[in-house]
């Protein structure tokens, strides 16, 4: 019942609710006062006849005290009876210092030397009396309740006046109380539903001559809805300009949250090929799902445009906040010239290399052409022309190495343990001849995807060159470790270094400094092969010290050429 009363009561406008709360208020302020003057009423008349009654005893004390000392009850209840001619008493008795009655006017309900308990009530009084410091007894005065009822009767009418006057005056003063708070509250609850509906030019704004609370929190929104509006308007001019922005770029926008469901497109040619039905290409989306999964953030992919032709897009993932940012350029133009430049630069490449070693077969024939033109060979000039053809036939073995292509389906997982412990094993040999140490920091269980051949060839090129640069029981450093998701390979000697004059032209084919026991293909082979497994090499060299770094990335795609 009582929950049911206050669900009602929460359903009342709070018109209602203030005009009930000021009646209340108001009602129990009138009921209030009504008691207090009631009590007072009460006080006062209980007060009036203590009074009376005790200048009368005071007049007729010294008769009552020789009255009481002589036992004349009679007298005493004379003088008693007078008491009860003064308006409002009922009726009197005396009671001695052991609580017994001497004598009442109402000897039925007190009859003499009847022992009573002085309790306190409403309508009696006690008058106590004393002679020299001693208590003789008490007067026991009652008072007549009938006129103090008659005596509120007279006044229960001005009372319901009262508070019939105090009601109206409390619904009138709710009203405008109500009125005032709610006309204020109207016009905020007004502008919140004009700002949920973006129409800004609606907004009230009053000056109100009043300065409490809810004029101060009126103010505030005012403040507030103005520095919104004003925010509000400078987000869309931003959203403006950066929308007007992406709708000029040349690559195609994509914004979508982590379930690659699309929130945001811009106009764009290539979004009929990578959107179809709001949502992303299959092939495009699995290629994005995949190099996610992989932490790249950007790839090369190739889609047929309805024409059949192939068509070559450049991604880009951004991670945002909440979603992602996928661009989509067209490279396929970029990808034509690539393609031609890289057609011309392996002709340069081919030219280059060639023109190398022929030039140095020359070097090698002209001694030869010289000795063969001789009438007469002997047997030290057989040897010369043997040792002659020797290097030719050692420098065209060279030159044939560094044509051949990576065979992407030789490459494997390998062990780089196990690898380098037999690369240094066909090495033993030279290691001896110089009472070389070599200490090794392998991480355990690290392996490669790479063909074992072109492993062998990038540490046998990079450790022949550490115990060439190394001298006589000196020490060797091969560690392996993984760093920023590459696979570090480093080969440390202890030699006399690389002259940083010279550091640029290491890796160019046929550049040595070994003199002819040099060909000058080693460095450029390594560098080609780790280039094509999309690795790149780091080399520092000072005084008593150089570091040949092999950094391989752990998920990589193999490169088809050296110029890709």
């Amino acid at each position: 019942m009582k929950i049911k009363m206050l669900n009602k009561l929460y359903l009342l406008s709070i018109k209602t609710k203030i005009t009930i709360t000021l009646f209340l208020i108001i009602f129990l302020f009138s009921t209030g006062i009504f008691f207090m003057i009631k009590n007072s009423l009460s006080n006062n008349i209980n007060t009036l006849a203590s009074n009376t009654t005790k200048d009368l005893i005071k007049v007729n004390e010294a008769f009552f005290i020789k009255s009481l000392l002589e036992d004349d009850v009679w007298s005493i209840y004379k003088f008693l009876d007078s008491l009860t001619k003064i308006n409002l008493i009922t009726s009197a008795g005396f009671i001695d210092s052991s609580n017994k009655i001497i004598a009442h006017t109402n000897s039925a309900d007190f009859p003499m030397n009847k022992e009573i308990e002085i309790k306190k009530e409403e309508n009696l009084v006690f008058i106590p009396l004393i002679n020299n410091g001693l208590v003789l007894g008490v007067f026991l005065i009652e008072l007549d309740k009938f006129s103090l009822a008659s005596l509120f009767e007279d006044l229960k009418t001005n009372i319901a006046i009262s508070i019939l006057i105090a009601t109206i005056l409390s619904f009138l003063i709710a009203y405008f109380i109500s009125n005032s708070i709610l006309n204020r509250l109207k016009i905020l609850s007004h502008n919140a539903l004009m700002i949920q509906n973006k129409q800004w030019d609606k907004i009230k704004y009053i000056n109100s001559k009043e300065k409490d609370e809810i004029t101060l929190f009126q103010n505030s929104m005012e403040l507030i809805l103005k520095k919104l509006h004003d925010s509000i308007k400078n987000e869309q001019n931003l959203r403006d300009f950066y929308h007007d922005i992406l709708e000029s770029l040349d690559e195609f926008i994509l914004l979508c949250d982590y379930d690659f469901k699309i929130l945001y497109e811009n106009s764009h040619s290539l979004s009929n090929l990578i959107v179809k039905e709001h949502s992303i290409n299959k092939r495009i989306l699995s290629s994005i799902e995949m190099n996610i999964s992989r932490n790249n953030s950007n790839f090369m992919i190739d889609i047929e445009n309805k024409d059949g032709k192939t068509i070559y897009l450049f991604v880009i993932i951004k991670n945002l906040k909440d979603s992602l940012a996928i661009s989509f350029s067209d490279i396929t133009l970029l990808k034509h010239l690539q393609e031609k430049q890289c057609f011309t630069n392996s002709f340069e490449i081919v030219g280059e290399i060639s023109s190398s070693v022929v030039h140095e077969i020359k070097n090698y024939l002209q001694p030869a052409k010289l000795l063969i033109e001789q009438d007469e060979l002997d047997d030290e000039d057989k040897k010369r022309i043997t040792n002659i053809i020797s290097k030719i036939d050692f420098l065209v073995n060279e030159f044939l190495k560094t044509g051949r292509p990576i065979d992407k389906l030789l490459a494997e997982q390998i062990d780089i343990n196990y690898q380098i412990n037999n690369i240094l094993n066909i090495l033993q040999t030279q290691i001896k001849n110089k009472n070389l140490t070599i200490k090794k920091d392998i991480l355990t269980d690290l392996k490669l995807f790479i063909a074992i051949t072109d492993f062998e060839t990038i540490l046998i090129n990079l450790i022949e060159n550490a115990i060439d640069e190394s001298s006589n029981n000196g020490l060797i450093y091969i560690n392996s470790y993984i760093k920023n998701r590459h696979t570090v390979i480093e080969v440390i000697d202890f030699g006399k270094g690389i002259n940083k004059n010279i550091l640029k032209d290491i890796y160019k084919p046929f550049f040595t400094t070994k003199g002819e026991k040099g060909s000058g293909i080693g460095l450029y082979t390594t560098y080609k092969i780790v280039y094509m497994y999309n690795g790149f090499i780091e080399v520092e060299s000072k005084l008593g010290k150089t570091t040949f770094s092999i950094n391989i990335p752990i998920n990589h795609p193999i490169k088809n050429s050296l110029n890709e």
